[in-house]
């Protein structure tokens, strides 16, 4: 499989996963927030939590609004010793 992006889009490293979950899910132009949201859903399916739809709608640039809040993330410190 090839993947072939436009200049505006070069510097996204995601975008061609982004747009294959666009289209697995069934996306068109004139879905309303809500009905991507449902497509979203219906394609992970019920293994998939909430926070699961929630980090994937935010990559996709959808607000989850109340229904899929965006992720509370936490930083991690990456250590790059070992403490003795």
């Amino acid at each position: 499989m090839r993947y072939f992006c436009s200049p505006h889009d070069q510097e996204s490293a995601l975008y061609p996963f982004i747009g294959q979950l666009e289209r697995a899910a069934g996306f068109t132009r004139d879905d309303t927030t809500v009905t991507k949201l449902d497509k979203l859903e219906a394609m992970l399916g019920d293994g998939a939590e909430p926070g699961d739809i929630s980090l994937i709608a935010e990559m996709l640039s959808l607000p989850g609004g109340e229904r899929f809040p965006p992720p509370q993330l936490l930083p991690v410190a990456c250590g790059g010793g070992r403490s003795s």
